[in-house]
C-alpha cells in the first residue's frame, strides 16, 4: 500500500440531507489536493449514494447513529470508507438489467447500481460491530 498523501474524515448524524454539507467538504479537499480532478463529480454522486444507502438501511435513519466518512488519497488511488452502525453486512442482491429496472413499479436499488458504474472498485466489510463499504477510484 502506497503512503497517504491526504487522510480526512467527516462525521454526520443518520438524517436525510446530512450528507450535502460533507459532499461540499469533500469537494473543497479533493479540488485542494488535486486540482482540476476528472471524475471529482462522479465520486461525489457514489459516495453521496453511499452515504444515503448508510443512513436508510445501516442505521435506519436512526439519529443517534452517525455516518462516518473517511478519506484516504496516495499516489494510485481515492479511496472512500463509509462507516454505519448496521448489524449485518448488506444483502446485496443481483441487478436487474437495466432496461428492466426502468419497468418496475417502484424502482430502488439505484444507489448501489451507480456506486459500481463510476466507481473502479466498491466492497461492503464489517470490523468492531460496524458495517463498512470501501469505494475506490484510481488516480
Amino acid at each position: 500500500m502506497k503512503e497517504a498523501i491526504f487522510e480526512q474524515q467527516w462525521v454526520m448524524p443518520s438524517a436525510y440531507g446530512s450528507e450535502k454539507a460533507v459532499m461540499q467538504k469533500v469537494k473543497t479537499a479533493i479540488s485542494r489536493i488535486c486540482p482540476g480532478e476528472q471524475r471529482i463529480e462522479d465520486m461525489l454522486t457514489a459516495i453521496a449514494e453511499a452515504c444515503l444507502n448508510a443512513i436508510e438501511h445501516g442505521n435506519l435513519a436512526d439519529f443517534r447513529l452517525p455516518v462516518t466518512l473517511q478519506l484516504t488519497i496516495d499516489g494510485e488511488k481515492y479511496k472512500f470508507r463509509i462507516i454505519d452502525h448496521g448489524s449485518n453486512m448488506p444483502v446485496v442482491q443481483d441487478e436487474l438489467p437495466l432496461p428492466d429496472k426502468w419497468l418496475e413499479e417502484h424502482p430502488r436499488g439505484w444507489g448501489l447500481f451507480l456506486i459500481r458504474r463510476l466507481s473502479d472498485h466498491a466492497a461492503f466489510g464489517s470490523e468492531n460491530g460496524e458495517v463498512y463499504l470501501d469505494i475506490i477510484f484510481y488516480r
